[in-house]
């Protein structure tokens, strides 16, 4: 064993006969390495416009396409002819009601699941067990269900609402719930709200103090994001309305239906360009209460 030679490898023995091979090996793989760094780089940034820009695109382009149509004479299977403002005096006849319609229920339905999600939301991120747990499962249901079942479940349940603006407040608010406790929930979850109320507590303030005070402006932009998306859930619901409008009562997305269906393309096209001009606000409106929650 003692006896034995101890034979050196081959590339052992340059490295120790040649020190600065192995500065060299490595400046070599730092050469290698900023290269390929230098090339993602820039295949990065041939790629990115296309991945912001191409979706966006896709989803502009047909609204474009409309708006364009909407201002023509005519549009039918040779194209597009003239120019005309025609479609939507049609589509104001057609669908303002509907319009107006809308916007009522979409508001009273965002002030009322905005005053319940909040609390709602506090109770289910407060306390925990299996009736929590199964509340917080069937908050899921509307998201689960097709609204065509609820709607067709409130009218068995309600003979007496069908046809009336309540059946549609209550399905909507049935529906929209949800898209309100998500964000304010997570926003209680995020924030450790439980040390929040505390700290308020040691001051001196009680619960309901700490709540007002201290957690309900910490989750104000959550509400304020959760009561856009109600608005917004709120205005294009389709399914359900088919089945709940009347004469009476006809909300603006079955309007759009509607016309799609039995009129000139034209006044559909108008009337998406009319949705289109009445859901946009909602989301300037969220952007500038959001804007004002950060700086002050």
């Amino acid at each position: 064993m003692f006896g034995e030679r101890f034979v050196m490898p081959a590339d052992a023995a340059i490295l120790i006969a040649r020190p600065d091979a192995v500065t060299i090996a490595r400046s070599e793989q730092g050469v290698v390495g900023r290269l390929l760094r230098e090339g993602a780089v820039a295949a990065w940034r041939g790629v990115a416009p296309i991945l912001v820009w191409v979706p966006p695109m896709l989803l502009i382009a047909p609204l474009v396409m409309l708006a364009v149509g909407s201002f023509t004479e005519v549009w039918d299977s040779r194209g597009l002819m003239g120019a005309s403002t025609e479609a939507y005096r049609e589509a104001l006849k057609f669908g303002g009601t509907a319009i107006a319609f809308s916007l009522k229920l979409a508001t009273l339905v965002t002030a009322i699941v905005t005053v319940l999600a909040v609390p709602t939301a506090y109770a289910l991120a407060r306390y925990s067990g299996a009736t929590v747990l199964m509340v917080k499962q069937i908050l899921m249901l509307p998201i689960i269900l097709p609204p065509m079942a609820l709607a067709i479940g409130l009218i068995v349940l309600y003979p007496a609402l069908s046809g009336t603006f309540s059946i549609f407040v209550l399905a909507h608010v049935v529906l929209a719930f949800p898209f309100a406790v998500w964000p304010i929930g997570a926003a209680l979850t995020a924030m450790d709200f439980r040390v929040l109320e505390t700290a308020a507590r040691t001051l001196g303030a009680s619960q309901l103090q700490s709540f007002f005070l201290v957690i309900l402006p910490n989750i104000a932009r959550a509400a304020i994001v959760g009561a856009t998306t109600v608005f917004v859930v709120s205005i294009a619901e389709v399914n359900a309305g088919l089945f709940l409008s009347s004469a009476d009562y006809r909300p603006l997305s079955v309007a759009l239906l509607g016309a799609f269906m039995d009129f000139d393309i034209r006044v559909a096209a108008a009337l998406t360009v009319i949705f289109t001009i009445v859901v946009s606000p909602a989301f300037v409106v969220m952007e500038v209460l959001l804007r004002r929650g950060t700086r002050t």
